[in-house]
């Protein structure tokens, strides 16, 4: 699950496990919405690089937790999403579907600018893929 402002990451102990290394130790203690406290196994660090700069992401193991729940950055950070970069030529050819219904015009358009406003090139998706985002 994804929750932009969470204060406090969780991984659940299967993705812990699979992410490999030890649980690190830690003196937190939380509490559920009912006060009731949660078991902290420890928390998990996680260093990336970023366009050249240090990321740490932290989450915590907590004891019977179903999902993770985490923001972006610790998403990319710990590398639990993948981004697909390429996509054979040929794909539209083999699953024509894919580009046919919501998103997609009947028929071929032209946009037409006043003169006096131009068109500002932005960066493509092929350009953009390998970047990573700022966090």
């Amino acid at each position: 699950m994804v929750d932009a402002e969470a204060d406090v990451k969780v991984i659940t102990e299967a993705e812990a496990t699979r992410l490999g290394r030890a649980i690190a130790p830690t003196g937190k203690v939380f509490a559920a919405a009912d006060r009731s406290m949660l078991g902290v196994l420890g928390k998990k660090i996680r260093l990336t690089s970023v366009r050249g700069q240090s990321k740490e992401g932290v989450a915590y193991v907590l004891k019977g937790a179903r999902h993770n729940l985490l923001r972006k950055p610790e998403i990319r950070i710990f590398g639990l999403v993948q981004s697909v970069c390429s996509v054979k030529e040929d794909v539209e050819n083999q699953h024509p579907a894919l580009f046919k219904g919501l998103g997609v015009l009947p028929d071929a358009f032209t946009i037409r600018l006043k003169s006096q406003h131009s068109s500002v090139p932005t960066r493509g998706k092929e350009a953009a893929c390998g970047a990573e985002e700022s966090y």
